[in-house]
């Protein structure tokens, strides 16, 4: 009897001590599945190194400005190679406050598109068939960068056609019309304002 008693405490025992590691292997397992949801696995935005620093310059110097609050341009290259390695750690560890920190030029062009899509839903503009021909007409009859109409610029090509045969031929010692290469009134026909004097 003695022996079977034995045989069922141990029994007993043994199987209390399979059910609490069982059951701490269940805890285990929720933590850390828990800890996955709560913690970024590391390097999930890639891994960085002393030798990425001027890759990831934009978002490092980002970091240094609205974190760190410092002027990158002020930091000695020793400070600066130090504070990289710290941004290099948050980063590998996916620990930087801010998603931008990681990829800043993504995270501006998604911010343009939020801002995008929100003027766009504020306002948006009917097409128009006239509008489109007006603005199309108005580019073919648009005054060039000078700001001077087809006519007004053969005009000047003429004058200074004029001018220059001008000086060849008081170079030559001929006698110059002294009217050739300038704008008159009558040349200019309503591009004067009243009151002013021309050559």
């Amino acid at each position: 009897k003695e022996k079977k008693e034995k045989k069922s405490k141990h029994k007993s025992k043994k199987g209390k001590k399979d059910k609490k590691k069982k059951d701490k292997k269940d805890k285990k397992d929720k933590k850390e599945k828990a800890s996955k949801g709560k913690h970024p696995e590391f390097g999930k935005y890639g891994i960085l190194g002393p030798q990425d620093r001027y890759h990831k310059q934009q978002e490092f110097y980002a970091w240094l400005r609205e974190v760190k609050e410092l002027n990158p341009e002020n930091q000695p290259p020793a400070e600066l190679a130090s504070l990289f390695s710290d941004f290099a750690e948050d980063f590998n560890t996916v620990t930087l406050p801010h998603k931008k920190y990681y990829n800043l030029e993504g995270w501006e062009v998604k911010q343009a598109k939020k801002r995008k899509a929100e003027d766009g839903d504020a306002a948006p503009a009917a097409y128009s068939i006239a509008d489109d021909e007006r603005a199309l007409q108005s580019r073919h009859t648009k005054r060039n960068k000078i700001g001077m109409s087809r006519e007004e610029l053969l005009e000047m090509q003429r004058i200074t056609r004029e001018r220059a045969q001008a000086n060849v031929k008081k170079d030559l010692g001929q006698k110059v019309d002294e009217k050739a290469g300038v704008r008159t009134k009558s040349v200019m026909r309503g591009l004067v304002a009243p009151g002013t004097k021309t050559v």
